[in-house]
């Protein structure tokens, strides 16, 4: 069982398994766009706005010279499709331009001229990128930054000003703070200097010099899917400190809590449940696409809720872990937001930590924070969303990295030292969700969107596109036959949907728990 932790003018609303199984499993039906698509404008006299209200039943087609012309049933489909294409965040778009321009060459014939000149420009979609992701960073920044001096905190009429805040963390009272950012929802971040973070006071990690980048990234890691349909990305805590700072979450619910207390909250006597895959091989990565949902957690509960992947090494009772991913723990944050949390455990220590919260995490990323929100999330048979997570090992350093994201961000590593065991490579890892707390079994809260894995796409939460890293490296499609369903109790969870196709393993899993 595994260990259980833990500017292209846009508007702000931009348009936007493998187990060894007995019986055949279904086909994942394919995940479609998010209908809630906003008007936008690509670039100057592109606007899309008119095609995105665009009734496909409506349109007759045009008069075409082709004798074998398309029925009005199949070509309403191809403008469906066209359609959803363009509903996708404009991020997506410019990055699957080809594939909308296939689309669109499709369709061409069978649509009127004025919609074929409004069209005709989306052909160009690619020379937008640089611009679309300039666009994506001002934004982030106009929501997120705030100066020390005066940090105003949304609200409404409740909205107030603030000119200090009282640092309670017993982890940056000795630190330099050079910029104070307060996000929607009060969370304080504080922008330490990089080399004075909370890591580098960890006595395993003595004369450790930081390493800014990667030496490499995994071999074939540029090599994406190619999706009739895409699903919006997740984001998270995005916020802007200077260069050379990193941002520090000041959680003051967490900083009230005695060590003792949290260290009786992670490891001791805790109940558990679980829904997911175990695989069992060499490894020195994983890579999966996780859908973001906010499982429910009865309030005043102590109980948390995770999805994650997993990576782990050791002998029993001394295993040594990595496990990155989201989850909704009403106790250590004081609300049920689906926060990111980045989570190592020291087997011979039997030290569980996550984020900053005790040293050991090095973080390098001057714009992701740690334990905040991830948003938006995804809603019961609605708009979904996704994140994108890699860890893998450095070969040159043995440092296990963590980066997020389309384009791989990273973020920070764990120094090869932190460990014992897995230092080396992992031996295995869990891709799924699980339920731990003083009442996980007893009372359990849900795991992913709180339905059961037979609902399928749009209802189920689900993994997909899971590779793992290979001894040379390269990321590669797991081995069916190295894997197990993990699912602790088939009344309150389940696993389904499996499938396995070149780009990795694709499953669904969760359940209600006992709020059924």
């Amino acid at each position: 069982m595994p260990s259980k932790t833990l500017e292209v003018t846009t508007s702000e609303g931009d348009i936007d398994q493998v187990a060894t199984l007995a019986k055949p499993q279904a086909e994942t039906p394919q995940p479609i766009a998010s209908p809630l698509a906003v008007p936008m404008i690509i670039g100057e006299g592109c606007d899309l706005s008119g095609l995105l209200s665009f009734d496909p039943e409506s349109i007759e087609p045009a008069h075409s010279t082709v004798r074998d012309e398309p029925s009005p049933s199949v070509t309403a489909d191809q403008l469906q499709c066209l359609k959803a294409l363009l509903s996708s965040p404009i991020e997506t778009l410019v990055e699957n331009s080809e594939e909308v321009k296939n689309t669109l060459e499709e369709t061409q014939p069978h649509v009127p001229v004025t919609l074929q000149l409004k069209l005709w420009p989306v052909v160009m979609l690619s020379a937008f990128r640089s611009r679309v992701q300039l666009a994506r960073q001002r934004i982030d920044s106009r929501h997120t930054h705030l100066p020390l001096e005066q940090a105003t905190v949304a609200g409404g009429k409740d909205a107030r000003t603030t000119t200090q805040w009282e640092n309670t963390s017993p982890f940056l009272m000795d630190r330099q703070t050079n910029k104070t950012i307060v996000m929607e929802g009060e969370d304080i971040y504080d922008c330490i200097d990089v080399n004075l973070q909370p890591a580098l006071s960890q006595p395993l990690l003595k004369d450790h010099k930081i390493q800014m980048e990667p030496s490499s990234f995994p071999i074939g890691l540029n090599v994406k899917p190619l999706l009739r349909q895409v699903i919006s990305q997740a984001h998270m805590s995005i916020l802007e400190c200077p260069a050379g700072m990193v941002p520090i979450l000041r959680n003051r619910r967490r900083d009230q809590i005695s060590s003792k207390k949290i260290d009786i909250m992670i490891n001791k006597d805790k109940q558990q449940e679980e829904a997911g895959i175990k695989y069992y091989a060499d490894l020195y990565g994983v890579r999966a696409t996780i859908n973001v949902y906010e499982p429910k957690v009865k309030k005043g509960s102590n109980d948390a809720s995770q999805t994650a992947i997993q990576i782990d090494n050791g002998p029993r009772g001394h295993v040594d872990s990595i496990c990155v991913g989201y989850s909704v723990s009403p106790s250590a944050h004081g609300d049920n937001f689906a926060r990111f949390h980045a989570g190592w455990r020291n087997g011979k220590l039997n030290k569980t930590c996550f984020d900053h919260d005790c040293p050991g995490f090095v973080q390098i990323s001057h714009n992701v924070g740690l334990g905040g929100r991830v948003q938006p999330v995804s809603v019961y048979n609605g708009p979904q969303y996704v994140i994108n997570i890699l860890i893998f090992k450095d070969p040159k350093t043995n440092n296990w990295w963590l980066s997020y994201g389309e384009d791989n961000t990273p973020i920070g590593y764990w120094p090869s030292s932190l460990f014992n065991s897995i230092n080396n490579k992992g031996k295995f890892s869990f891709w799924g969700g699980y339920v731990s707390g003083p009442t996980a079994s007893s009372d359990s809260p849900q795991i992913g969107s709180g339905h059961f894995a037979s609902e399928g796409y749009g209802k189920a939460s689900f993994m997909r596109n899971i590779q793992i890293v290979d001894e040379n490296s390269k990321l590669v499609t797991p081995n069916e036959y190295k894997g197990r369903y993990g699912i602790s109790d088939t009344r309150k969870y389940s696993v389904d949907g499996y499938k396995v196709n070149k780009y990795g393993i694709h499953m669904y899993y969760g359940g209600p728990g006992n709020l059924v």
